[in-house]
């Protein structure tokens, strides 16, 4: 080896290898024509969208996004992407939905581009309250709130949280928000919002048995008349349909049909099922078998169209990313063309080379590996006592040592007991034998760790920890992987001041990815502690084979990319 490195042959290479990477400047993109056919692009997608040809709308969306992030325009990015939520949230695409409201959410400043934040913070809420997570609802509803500035804003978070709870039964709650909210804002007639709010106000108060003054749904329904609000009419109908159920029969299935024929006029699906449901629920036999064979049509047909979509919106998305990767290789072809053909042969010379230091590479770092693996057998024993006993033990008996009165003489005769205890534990220290979850419980484990940094100032969200097959990966490299994502984490909490980050775990093959983003305040030069953290990180990662790339700038949050081989 020593003789290769200093042989001449090596030294030719070196030379050659240092000529053949002079190359010419590649042409920078204009940013300005760039924009102009993201606006093109966004424009056309706008126009589909109003004519409710959402497949069209969403390619054009795609593609505008795709020539905005090429023009490093994040506002736009982020305003295509939303538009894109809207989209999804029609097809009840609720998981991708919530994917790209994240990474919408990586292109917007928390202090510049605050007209944003309230529209992705909406779809959030509404996202998880349909998935039927209130936790997560309420913590973007909060998040939402804290950024809306009106009064329609702020209504709009009150109206959907509260339809959320009525959707899963606390009635209660969601009677208290809109009691609230009815007085609170200064509302035009002419808003729809108004009536959403009293007419879920009058129900959630007859839900939960609850007076009001008045008579809110029939207020709601007068101001939905007059708005011409067809969507809005529907809800009122069946709303009141329930309320009269039990009191006038006739006028309650009256209501009911009455919103199924506008919902049928209006072509609005999935408004159409729900007052089936309540027809076949409620009608006489022979119209209730005939709502029932309308309501399996309906249903079936809309799953059938959601899939279709779905599979659709995926290869639209696919196709754009073959063509991103299409076009960097044309990009780099068109380069390399550009270059004297008198390098092809040097270029082969020097392949060839690489070819064989990867060989060399490869058997040094399997000898490297097998003596690795013997020291984390001994690092996983050890790590594991000192976390699992000695470090809480030690945590709790500070908090003890900080809590109470140590003059008193029972208090410090169990603070003498405890120190006694971590000493003992330190004497079997050798003995331990403990480590990170078997395969089977490694996403479970995952999930855990993600769920400790959650909090109501800071959310913590994954995609994917299933989609994994752990039980293919050494355990060692699993240790490694979860010390790099408690690293990242501490990172998060420590230096990025973020109130969302995400990770997303995929595998293709024999590849596993892990990608983590937040929308934190990014690094800058002076930040050596976490410059310290990536790089360790790195040396991590490296050591297994795989690759880590971050990437960040000042306000612009922090984004990293990690891949191993299983």
């Amino acid at each position: 080896m020593k003789r290769f490195f200093h042989s001449p042959f090596f030294l030719l290479v070196i030379l050659v290898f240092c000529r053949c990477t002079k190359s010419e400047t590649t042409e920078a993109e204009n940013p300005k024509e760039l924009q102009r056919l993201g606006y093109e692009a966004r424009t056309k997608a706008v126009a589909f969208h109003d004519i409710h040809q959402l497949d069209s709308a969403f390619t054009y969306y795609n593609k505008a996004k795709e020539l905005y992030i090429r023009a490093k325009d994040s506002a736009n990015t982020a305003y295509v992407l939303l538009k894109t939520c809207e989209i999804l949230y029609e097809y009840n695409d609720y998981d991708e939905l919530q994917t790209t409201a994240v990474e919408a959410l990586h292109y917007l400043n928390t202090k510049r581009d605050t007209a944003y934040l309230p529209s992705v913070y909406t779809h959030l809420e509404r996202s998880f309250a349909m998935s039927e997570d209130l936790k997560n609802a309420e913590i973007y509803y909060r998040l939402g709130k804290r950024y809306a500035s009106t009064d329609f804003e702020k209504a709009t978070f009150d109206n959907n949280f509260a339809h959320a709870n009525i959707l899963q039964g606390n009635f209660d709650k969601a009677f208290e928000i809109l009691s609230a909210a009815k007085t609170k804002y200064n509302l035009s007639d002419t808003l729809p919002i108004k009536a959403k709010i009293l007419d879920n106000y009058g129900f959630s108060a007859f839900k939960a048995h609850r007076k009001v003054d008045g008579d809110p749904m029939a207020l709601a329904l007068e101001l939905r008349k007059r708005n011409n609000d067809t969507n809005g009419l529907i809800t009122s109908y069946l709303n009141l349909a329930e309320v009269e159920l039990s009191s006038n029969r006739d006028s309650s299935l009256a209501k009911a049909m009455l919103a199924e024929k506008i919902a049928k006029e209006n072509k609005s699906a999935y408004d159409r099922l729900e007052v089936l449901r309540f027809l076949v629920k409620n009608a006489d036999a022979p119209a209730s078998k005939k709502y029932a064979i309308d309501f399996v049509r309906l249903d079936d047909s809309l799953k059938s169209a959601s899939g279709k979509a779905k599979n659709s919106f995926a290869l639209i998305k696919y196709n754009f990313w073959k063509e991103r990767e299409k076009r960097i290789q044309d990009e780099a072809r068109h380069q390399l063309e550009k270059q004297d053909e008198r390098f092809v042969w040097t270029l082969l010379l020097l392949v060839l080379t690489i070819a064989i230091l990867w060989l060399v590479a490869y058997f040094v770092r399997r000898s490297k590996r097998i003596k690795r693996k013997a020291s984390y057998d001994t690092e996983v024993r050890i790590s594991g006592r000192l976390h699992d006993d000695l470090a809480n033990d030690v945590h709790r008996t500070i908090v003890f040592a900080e809590t109470n009165d140590l003059s008193d003489k029972e208090n410090k005769e169990t603070l003498l007991n405890r120190l006694d205890t971590i000493y003992s534990g330190t004497r079997s220290i050798s003995h331990d034998h403990g480590e990170i979850p078997h395969q089977e419980d490694f996403g479970n484990y995952l999930r855990a760790l993600l769920q400790e940094y959650n909090s109501d100032e800071r959310a913590v969200l994954a995609q994917g920890i299933q989609s994994v097959n752990w039980q293919k990966i050494e355990r060692f490299k699993r240790i490694e992987l979860s010390r790099v994502i408690q690293e990242l984490l501490t990172n998060m909490r420590k230096h990025s001041d973020c109130s969302h980050s995400f990770f997303a775990f995929g595998q293709s093959g024999k590849k596993v990815r892990i990608t983590y983003s937040d929308n934190g305040k990014g690094t800058t030069d002076d930040t050596q502690k976490r410059k310290n953290g990536l790089r360790i990180m790195e040396n991590r990662i490296s050591g297994l084979g795989g690759t880590a790339t971050f990437d960040s700038e000042p306000g612009k949050g922090f984004r990293a990319e990690i891949e191993i081989s299983i």
